[in-house]
């Protein structure tokens, strides 16, 4: 498959532009039409990306973009499935859980829906979790039938794993056939995050505290149990 990279030179002057395709998953089959060209200010360029992978597995990097000493890093995940798949495999994050703290459990809601010719099929479901040089910290699978479509939550534990971003990924394969899928969710360190998230719940409860004393204050002046003072 290809797809289309726009770079645009937001600046004043000429940049010199350099892209690089980094991850041990990607680096043999992401190809970059160009990796270097000069832009000019206010110009744009189009880069083209060229992905061919074979592979049943969910693979992950970046594409760093320098320019005057700045950097910019693209993430990428490639998620593969044969032309004649049997499901629609789905794969979803609650929104609580695209972002979570050190040692919590992640949960995901997966949906497999056969297309076709409805027939049993014994699948094997593969759970992993990577970053974005393709480093695995969880891998896991299981087998079961499916007949018609399934629909199931599964929780993962993500004790040891350090904050940063991270890719769950669904790999669900029979013989001869597979497809992948994948959500990215981000591991937060549990002291700073939850001050903020109290700093937000002050800030909340306070204007809401103001809302209501200032509707109260408006009603008793309109029964008259408070009166407004006038100057003379």
């Amino acid at each position: 498959k290809s797809t289309e990279l726009k770079i645009t030179n937001s600046g004043n002057i000429v940049a010199n532009v350099t892209l690089k395709v980094e991850g041990k998953d990607i680096e043999n089959i992401v190809r970059l039409s160009e990796d270097s060209f000069e832009l000019g200010a206010g110009k744009e360029k189009i880069v083209r990306i060229d992905v061919v992978s074979t592979s049943s597995k969910i693979l992950t990097g970046i594409i760093k973009i320098n320019t005057a000493g700045k950097e910019k890093i693209i993430p990428v995940v490639i998620n593969s499935k044969t032309e004649n798949f049997l499901f629609d495999t789905s794969l979803e994050l609650p929104f609580d859980y695209k972002k979570i703290f050190e040692g919590d459990i992640l949960k995901a809601n997966i949906n497999l829906l056969q297309v076709g010719l409805k027939e049993k099929v014994d699948v094997v479901a593969t759970y992993v979790v990577k970053d974005y040089q393709g480093n695995v910290f969880f891998e896991e699978s299981e087998t079961f039938f499916v007949l018609d479509g399934k629909n199931y939550a599964k929780e993962i534990s993500l004790v040891n794993l350090p904050p940063g971003k991270y890719v769950l990924g669904l790999e669900i394969a029979y013989p001869g056939a597979f497809a992948t899928a994948s959500k990215q969710f981000e591991v937060v360190e549990e002291g700073e995050e939850r001050s903020n998230i109290f700093l937000v719940s002050i800030a909340v409860i306070t204007a809401v505290v103001i809302i209501i004393v200032t509707v109260l204050f408006r009603i008793l002046i309109r029964h008259g149990k408070l009166k407004r003072h006038r100057k003379v």
